[in-house]
């Protein structure tokens, strides 16, 4: 990017793709640098001459990041489809009240209530997923 230095440029290129993974090197390299670039989004910092078999070690670590990255992208995803309120089986007038009543609230936690003391009551949080659990003795409250 023409009148950027490597450091400037960080941001620009986190805003085409977040994702990507930088290291940076350059000859010219004090603490406070390197921990401004890192700062800006560089994954790793190296200032020359620096030995080949580190670049190597930092890039196989940061393709593997890249990869799990990638990987609970993934896996949120999964997760996310399968516990859908649309993935609930449910065909008593009951549970479809709850579904009903959880598919229209803009509340995000769901409270089960057995009757039992308040302390063992589970207090859920439906984000990013709504989980379910068995159905606590035919006894529902809010």
């Amino acid at each position: 990017m023409p009148g950027l230095n490597g450091i400037d440029a960080l941001p620009k290129f986190k805003d085409i793709d977040p994702s990507v993974i930088i290291i940076m090197t350059t000859a010219l390299g004090s603490k406070d640098m390197i921990m401004e670039a890192i700062g800006r989004g560089a994954y790793d910092y190296f200032v020359k001459p620096f030995k080949m078999e580190e670049m190597e070690v930092i890039v196989k670590r940061s393709l593997e990041r890249r990869r799990l990255e990638v990987e609970l992208e993934t896996l949120k995803e999964q997760v996310s489809q399968a516990f859908r309120v649309e993935s609930i089986i449910g065909r008593s007038g009951a549970i479809q009240e709850v579904l009903r009543l959880v598919s229209a609230s803009r509340e995000r936690r769901l409270l089960f209530s057995s009757g039992a003391k308040p302390e063992q009551e589970r207090n859920w949080s439906l984000e990013p997923f709504i989980r379910t659990a068995p159905a606590p003795a035919n006894r529902w409250s809010s």
